[in-house]
């Protein structure tokens, strides 16, 4: 089984006691069986190492700080449950908002704390954010990294979890511009509705190279329109259009689009259980810049 590694963090790996390299979010993969019960660690610097067993149980049951991709063939394992060495508590911003009070703070892990009438709520914090701003956006919080951002319901709900190359907001409006990782080095325009405990994705563009054929977005776009419940069928075929329903039980409820080196192919995500993914493979073919066939 071909199984990746990536890391939320810059990160030294060892698989059965031996160095493999360094991963981050430029993955390393090797050829593992999950019968051998190989043990793992994964060492960052200033945090305590995220240890787990490859063994038959983590395709089913992940384990704490580890997120698990299940393709076909492999898995894919998203390592982000890095917890400090240093226990000092330490303030990193603070920001209030009539009664409500955001505070992210550092002690071994990384939390945002939000204060409010209701009650007090606490959510974990990717490493990333330990040098950040705190904002509302209406009565929603957000936390905004040097090129990630979450958004927060004041129960601490997270309601969005994004990179961005530039990010503007109103009360109730959030615009960003999330870069895509795929070979074109694309960009998706995205608008948020943000509403009392809510973040709805209500439109977006993709900008592209002027060189690069209108075919290399199109099966992204269709996929993309599909998740955000945006109208799909001008990418269709006058055959497919005639039964939407059938296309959307084909693909069933998916969480996310990635595009491939192969810009007909697209790999879309499916979440199991808590920590816990499928990715499946679509491919589209496309004729007079429509689609006319879906395939898995």
């Amino acid at each position: 089984m071909r199984v990746y590694f990536l890391s939320s963090v810059p990160a030294a790996l060892y698989v059965g006691g031996a160095y493999f390299g360094r991963i981050s979010d430029f993955e390393r993969f090797a050829e593992l069986s999950l019968q051998d019960n190989m043990p793992v660690r994964v060492d960052a610097e200033g945090m305590q190492p995220v240890c787990f067993f490859l063994d038959e149980r983590l395709p089913l049951r992940p384990p704490e700080g580890v997120d698990v991709y299940r393709f076909d063939g492999g898995l894919a394992l998203f390592i982000h449950g890095f917890i400090s060495t240093d226990q000092t508590l330490c303030v990193i911003t603070q920001k209030r908002k009539g009664e409500t009070l955001a505070t992210v703070t550092k002690q071994g892990g990384l939390y945002l704390g939000i204060n409010t009438p209701s009650g007090f709520f606490n959510a974990t914090l990717p490493p990333s954010f330990c040098d950040c701003e705190l904002f509302f956006i209406g009565e929603n919080i957000l936390v905004k990294g040097k090129d990630r951002l979450c958004v927060f319901a004041p129960d601490g709900k997270r309601l969005l979890d994004e990179s961005y190359l530039s990010a503007e907001w109103s009360d109730s409006e959030l615009r960003l511009a999330i870069p895509l990782s795929d070979r074109y080095k694309r960009i998706a325009e995205c608008v948020y509705t943000i509403e009392s405990g809510s973040a709805e994705r209500t439109s977006y563009r993709l900008k592209q190279d002027a060189d690069l054929p209108s075919d290399g977005l199109l099966a992204y776009a269709f996929f993309e329109s599909i998740r955000i419940g945006a109208d799909f069928n001008p990418f269709l075929c006058d055959e497919l259009q005639k039964s939407p329903e059938t296309v959307l039980d084909f693909l069933g409820a998916f969480l996310h689009v990635l595009p491939t080196p192969d810009p007909s192919v697209c790999l879309l995500t499916y979440k199991k259980a808590e920590r816990l993914f499928d990715v499946r493979k679509f491919s589209v073919r496309i004729e007079d810049g429509l689609i006319v066939d879906i395939t898995a």
